[in-house]
């Protein structure tokens, strides 16, 4: 906006014309980097969610094991086994919420948060790192999800090999606890909601800058009018449902035109011979900086 009042001083100018394309594409350039960013932000939590699963796994079976060891160890070594199973589950405690109680035959039996057995004695129910609905992608299809596979929710798999999944309770509970729900929330609410306003923020500039600039009158060819500054916003083909209206517009954003005379600077009144070298349709481009909300919204991206 800042090379658009730069512009608006001398519509005519060459030099201050090519400002306005360049500043242009490098918005629509950051808008492109943003949406890949979060994507990469994205996987980078799905590996981290998978990782954090397999050290929760291992202290899961090392609880299990120690059980047993403790049952079978003469007295004097049962105290460092004990320890060493007082820090196994501090460390699973880190990575899941979970609550526990000893029972008459020196087991230590584990729990998630929300009462899912992990240990019973000597027997462990492991986590699973299995597929969830993709809060960017509503349509559960991971071999056709355009912005990547491995959308990973928490699950725990009991011994007759059924699977109940934790996420959602990671995901509404404030305290559930543990590393894999913040992770959780980071992916599917925070980065998600961020995501979200980017998309919704660039379609806004798309659409309104649009709708103002076909309505203006160009150097190149003053006779035609209704062309678009940014390449309008298409509905992508898949994600069949979208998860939110503007779902893509940051990744998709670019400069139309190419032409820095096709800049639409001047109005166009019907039945009056256009001025292509005044200002007005410019001071409308301008207002829209202050009228849609986009004040110091560029240097905060």
């Amino acid at each position: 906006f800042d090379t658009l009042r730069q512009l608006s001083t001398n519509p005519s100018d060459s030099i201050f014309r090519k400002q306005v394309l360049n500043s242009a594409t490098d918005m629509s350039k950051k808008f492109n980097d943003i949406s890949n960013d979060i994507q990469s932000v994205r996987e980078s939590l799905n590996l981290e969610i998978k990782s954090q699963i397999n050290q929760a796994n291992s202290y899961i079976k090392q609880i299990a094991e120690l059980n047993q060891n403790v049952k079978n160890a003469v007295e004097e070594e049962q105290g460092n086994l004990i320890d060493q199973r007082d820090l196994a589950l501090k460390k699973l405690s880190e990575i899941v919420g979970v609550s526990f109680f000893y029972d008459g035959q020196s087991n230590l039996n584990v729990m998630t948060a929300n009462g899912e057995p992990l240990v019973q004695g000597i027997t462990p129910s492991y986590l699973v790192a299995d597929p969830f609905l993709d809060p960017f992608n509503p349509v559960p299809d991971f071999q056709q999800d355009v912005i990547s596979p491995g959308n990973y929710g928490v699950s725990v798999k009991d011994t007759d090999g059924n699977l109940t999944s934790l996420t959602q309770y990671m995901l509404n509970t404030e305290n559930s606890g543990g590393k894999l729900s913040g992770l959780l929330k980071a992916r599917d609410n925070q980065l998600k909601d961020y995501y979200k306003q980017i998309d919704q923020l660039a379609n806004s500039i798309i659409q309104n800058v649009n709708t103002e600039h076909r309505n203006g009158t160009n150097l190149a060819n003053p006779s035609v009018t209704a062309i678009d500054f940014f390449t309008p916003y298409a509905v992508p083909a898949i994600p069949a449902t979208l998860p939110w209206t503007d779902f893509g517009a940051a990744k998709q954003m670019k400069v139309n035109i190419t032409d820095p005379n096709q800049i639409a600077a001047s109005n166009s009144v019907a039945g009056v011979v256009p001025d292509p070298g005044n200002n007005k349709n410019l001071l409308k481009l301008i207002d829209l900086q202050e009228q849609k909300g986009y004040i110091n919204t560029f240097n905060n991206l």
